[in-house]
């Protein structure tokens, strides 16, 4: 019986391909975990302390509410979903204008730095989409929310990801983005 080399070259070549892509990833992690750390520390400072407060007073994880800020947002107070597309602006003025224009035409807007749903809770609340808007409001909604799951569901992954979606196939790749996220501030704190 002969023995077949080319399994074996396909994985020295893998091996190769692996080597060959580990410094690329690790400078993307290094890259992501100083923007995180970046935004969250040094230019947000001001929502670093109303995360703070606001984990205080609805009782959740800190780390958790900035990840999964980080991960619906990419800490920007005025961006918005609008079915699966986002969009970034740059004050709160032109972020009114445009989800005004939205709400009329979609049925899923996301708003803010939680990405808070207007036709699910903006309207269940009774809140404008200026107050959605408001850092501050956003954060406290996005925390009662997931305050909202935890009750129901406990304190899980899997409940982290129902911020994002009710389906557990479809919030699998969320909550790992959420969970990596909290890793890398759990490093840095």
């Amino acid at each position: 019986m002969t023995k077949n080399k080319k399994p074996s070259n396909l994985r020295f070549k893998a091996r190769n391909r692996a080597k060959t892509y580990f410094p690329i990833r690790l400078f993307l992690k290094l890259s992501l975990m100083g923007i995180v750390c970046l935004v969250l520390f040094k230019s947000g400072s001001a929502y670093a302390d109303t995360f703070k407060r606001v984990a205080k007073a609805t009782g959740i994880n800190y780390k958790i509410l900035v990840s999964v800020a980080y991960v619906e947002s990419g800490l920007n107070p005025y961006a918005v979903d609008v079915d699966g597309k986002a969009y970034f602006y740059r004050n709160k003025r032109k972020a009114v204008m445009a989800v005004k224009r939205y709400v009329r035409k979609y049925s899923s807007v996301d708003i803010g730095l939680m990405q808070v749903n207007y036709e699910i809770w903006g309207r269940y609340l009774n809140l404008s989409i200026r107050q959605l808007l408001n850092p501050k409001t956003n954060i406290l909604i996005g925390a009662f929310i997931l305050r909202h799951y935890i009750r129901k569901y406990g304190y899980s992954w899997k409940t982290i990801g129902r911020y994002h979606s009710a389906e557990n196939w479809s919030n699998y790749n969320y909550r790992n983005r959420v969970k990596y996220v909290y890793r890398l501030l759990g490093k840095n704190k």
